[in-house]
């Protein structure tokens, strides 16, 4: 059974299609070569340490990047790009990371000047830009600004709407500036309707600094506004005031009516799926009838799982029918069903027997029709069938050895056009075996925790996964509405589903009742699958259009000559891939110029785009697949931004969009952009030519000669200098007149503004070619920031990435093309000293843990130190393995 498990697998893995040979138009497509050279989809997800920061918090993820139906780890791409977008959809902060096998880490560091609000975490890589959009991952994240207050509120509910009379039961949870609670104190709240006052009183803390509220909701208002909670705590002369809001249930609805297969057929046996949900997204489950033009009951409905149902109706020709929501009462209205169509096909999905999943076809007309039926599976085909239809007909396809995920079956009619869709969830017998041992349900505060984790196969065989865990105060770190994302979610659900997938975890838990399990999935797959049929078109394009792969490519640019544009100068780009191709172009009267080169192979190419001036030659080569960047002859300043609107924000003068879009994805037509500014100077010895430029004022230098074995960081090559600069505060400085200043930065000669020691601290003695400190002359004339008190200058090495070195056990490279990574500190409280230290342990994150891999027996284990918060905590662990699929669990614990 593991070998022919095995085998399936690796005919997934490849795109080997097993087809019936049939004179059909969707045959010879399907069978079509080409299909064999199409890129499988890449998928990339984030794991992220919460969803609840502050604004001074640093966001903790690890990526994972996966392709195919096994969601096995990916190298298709080797960069992972992740942004931050603000409520405005504008990109606050944005960097690149390296992928490498299958997974990549880093953090965005947040700040004061972001403020607080609603934000968007984005994470893509940029091939992914000719994919569906869909793969993209986006997640939503709040940002709370930082409160230094002495006394501090945080407010629980038991549930997130109230309907009239519904029992309220609040928590109110005080704390000081250090998250110290609050203990035993008198609390006045208020309760109101609008400016109405409909209660008031006193409560009082617990020893935990938690008190309780509870009370009926009532709302009096026509407009159903949220009920205004007012807390109030100190005393009467100054007090400290506090605001929540309980929130109504009764809300906009929306109703979706969405009839088995695509469309509502007359005088067949129709299946309706309907999904019902609020202004907030959230499931409301209401009940009433379907009636007719004469207002005459057809059938009755009602929810039966989280705002989706379905039921079962016969159409009559020219009918129009309508859905009624009469309960609750405060809901009812009317829903119009789609048109009927007076010819036409049904398809239904009847369960599954044994192995295989069951189908019934039927149609409304007369005589024989051909139809050919695909079942297909994240965009790998798995089988066609050929089926005589007269009036009904049933018919199977083997879910056999199939792993979880969503499985598609298109049906065709003779001409070849798509008629008819329907999804299958499919939950694969080899799911995983994830077991997690705590050494304590309960803990105390600074006390130590073990975390046991084993993962094995459905045949309990030891599993190899790379892993992440992060153990998250749940009220101060996780917002109810706001989980952390689920891989499984992601991975399976959010690339091919239509709208938001609500607790998307239910649909993978095993505890749950079997055939219970199925029909709810079932309900899913029936009111959020509609697709329409984009994987078949969109393969048709593929095979009519050759599928060119970077023919979107746009590059802007700028030729100078030290700090002056060279107006008008030739521009050449070259391509070699297969063959080679050149093209040429002209800089307009401020040196800049635009290039679309075009390839017709499919295999990655080489691009070089070179300017020209007087015999002054420069030129940058930039490889297809990675985007790399070789420099040649002189310097050539690639910015690694692979989206136009993060350069947008420096160079705003140059381009024209002003309209606030979505300023992330709004130049998806022309997909891929990079800024290159090529310097047309050529150079020698370019570090020895350069630093002697610089050598009217007074210049300290170290090269590669001055290196040797022992100055390896920057910090220590700063130190060498013997300029009197050191490292403090993240910036570099230096005494002048009694007075500690910045100095600024120039890498490549190309200026860094207000940057930090952290922006350079990456690069290392192997990377470089030297480092200088000049002061006066040349420098302190051409530096914007001004350079009175002299400069920090940097080159970089030529040509391609260097290796990190060797102790890090992973053939990583580095470059200033990637963000640096730093490493989660989490103290340790291991003996009284360190355990009664006066210094608050405040930490909502009291691990992350972003490198776990399970050993030969599919074992592996982490430890973590609590801190002083006190609480509900959650262990939320997440990662990929190479042939098992996707690793998810969950597990609370409490600090008392």
């Amino acid at each position: 059974m593991r070998y022919l498990t095995t085998s399936i697998f690796i005919l997934l893995t490849f795109f080997c299609i097993t087809l019936q040979a049939q004179e059909n138009s969707v045959l010879t497509n399907l069978q079509n070569e080409k299909l064999n050279e199409f890129p499988i989809n890449q998928r990339l997800f984030l794991h992220i340490n919460k969803t609840k920061y502050k604004d001074t918090d640093t966001i903790w993820f690890k990526g994972y990047s996966m392709q195919g139906p096994l969601q096995q780890p990916s190298n298709i791409s080797q960069t992972m790009i992740v942004a931050l977008l603000n409520s405005e959809k504008e990109v606050v902060e944005s960097s690149q990371f390296l992928i490498f096998d299958g997974t990549a880490e880093g953090q965005i560091v947040l700040t004061k000047m972001l403020g607080g609000g609603q934000f968007e975490l984005v994470a893509y890589a940029s091939n992914m830009l000719n994919q569906d959009l869909n793969y993209i991952f986006r997640t939503p994240i709040e940002i709370v600004p930082t409160k230094q207050k002495k006394y501090n509120f945080s407010y629980g509910f038991n549930r997130p709407f109230y309907h009239t009379n519904e029992q309220v039961e609040m928590q109110v949870l005080t704390y000081d500036q250090y998250y110290k609670p609050h203990k035993k104190i008198e609390i006045i709240y208020d309760i109101l309707d609008g400016d109405k006052k409909l209660d008031g009183g006193k409560i009082r803390s617990n020893d935990q600094g938690v008190a309780y509220l509870n009370f009926a909701y009532k709302a009096s208002n026509s407009n159903k506004l949220p009920l205004k909670i007012n807390v109030q705590a100190g005393s009467f002369e100054s007090p400290f005031t506090g605001t929540t809001y309980a929130s109504s249930a009764i809300r906009a609805i929306d109703v979706q009516l969405l009839p088995e297969g695509g469309d509502l057929v007359a005088g067949l046996m129709n299946i309706v799926a309907f999904r019902c949900v609020d202004d907030q997204g959230q499931p409301v489950e209401i009940s009433g009838d379907v009636v007719n033009s004469k207002g005459e009951v057809v059938t009755g409905f009602n929810t039966s799982h989280q705002g989706m149902g379905k039921f079962m109706m016969i159409p009559q020709v020219g009918e129009i029918y309508k859905l009624q929501v009469k309960s609750p009462v405060i809901y009812s209205r009317e829903f119009e069903f789609p048109k009927v169509l007076d010819k036409g096909f049904t398809i239904s999905y009847l369960g599954s027997r044994g192995d295989n999943t069951i189908f019934k076809l039927s149609k409304n007309f007369e005589g024989t029709e051909k139809v050919t039926a695909v079942w297909q599976m994240d965009g790998f085909v798995l089988g066609t069938q050929t089926i005589m239809l007269e009036n009904d007909k049933m018919f199977s396809f083997s879910k056999k050895d199939l792993p979880t995920g969503i499985a598609k079956l298109t049906l065709f009619d003779k001409g070849g056009e798509p008629f008819a869709e329907r999804l299958v969830f499919v939950r694969s017998k080899n799911n995983l075996k994830v077991n997690i041992n705590l050494n304590h349900n309960k803990f105390l505060a600074r006390s130590k925790g073990n975390i046991d984790l084993e993962i094995l196969s459905a045949d309990s065989l030891p599993v190899d996964a790379s892993l992440s865990v992060t153990v998250t105060h749940i009220a101060e770190g996780i917002n109810p509405l706001l989980p952390i994302p689920d891989i499984r979610d992601y991975t399976i659900f959010n690339s091919e589903l239509s709208g938001q997938v609500f607790q998307p975890s239910q649909y993978f838990d095993e505890s749950v009742d079997k055939k219970l399990n199925e029909y709810r999935s079932d309900l899913l797959m029936l009111t959020h699958g509609w697709r329409k049929y984009d994987w078949y078109f969109d393969l048709c394009h593929k095979l009519e259009s050759g599928y060119e792969y970077y023919n979107y490519d746009l590059y802007r640019g700028v030729v100078t000559k030290g700090k002056n544009v060279v107006p008008h100068a030739p521009v050449d780009v070259l391509c070699f891939g297969k063959g080679i191709s050149m093209s040429e172009s002209k800089a307009d009267e401020n040196g800049r110029f635009w290039v679309k080169p075009e390839f017709s192979e499919k295999a990655s190419p080489t691009l070089i785009i070179s300017a020209e001036k007087k015999n002054d030659f420069s030129r940058v080569k930039l490889a297809m697949e990675d985007r790399e960047m070789e420099m040649r002859d002189s310097v050539a300043q690639l910015f690694y931004k692979e989206l136009m609107p993060y350069v947008y924000r420096y160079n705003a003068d140059v381009y024209n969009e002003k309209e606030k879009i979505d300023t992330l994805f709004r130049l998806w037509d022309t997909k891929y952009i990079e800024e290159v500014m090529v310097l047309a100077t050529k150079t020698g010895d370019r570090l020895r030519e350069r630093i002697k430029r610089y050598s009217t004022g007074s210049t300290r230098a170290l090269t590669q000669d001055d290196f040797g074995g022992t100055i390896t960081d920057m910090e220590s090559m700063i130190e060498q200098l013997g300029a009197g600069l050191y490292v403090e505060d993240d910036q570099v400085v230096k005494t002048a007149a009694g007075d500690q200043v910045s100095i600024p930065i120039v890498l490549n000669e190309l200026e860094l503004r207000d940057a930090t020691f952290s922006e350079i601290s990456y690069l290392s003695s192997d990377m470089l070619e030297g480092i200088a400190f000049v002061k006066g002359g040349i420098l302190a004339a051409e530096l914007d920031s001004g350079g009175q008190n002299g400069a920090l200058m940097i080159w970089t090495k030529k040509g391609k990435n260097v290796q990190v070195s060797d102790k890090e056990a992973k053939n990583k490279y580095t470059s200033n093309r990637y963000g640096r990574v730093y490493k989660y500190y989490s103290p340790k409280y291991e003996n009284p000293e360190q355990i009664h230290n006066p210094i608050p342990d405040n930490r909502i994150t009291v691990l992350w843990n972003n490198s776990l891999k399970t050993d030969s027996l599919g074992k592996t284990s982490v430890q973590f130190y609590n801190g002083d918060i006190k609480g509900k905590y959650k262990i939320n662990i997440q990662g990929v393995s190479a042939k098992e699929g996707l690793v998810f669990k969950e597990v609370e614990f409490v600090v008392q």
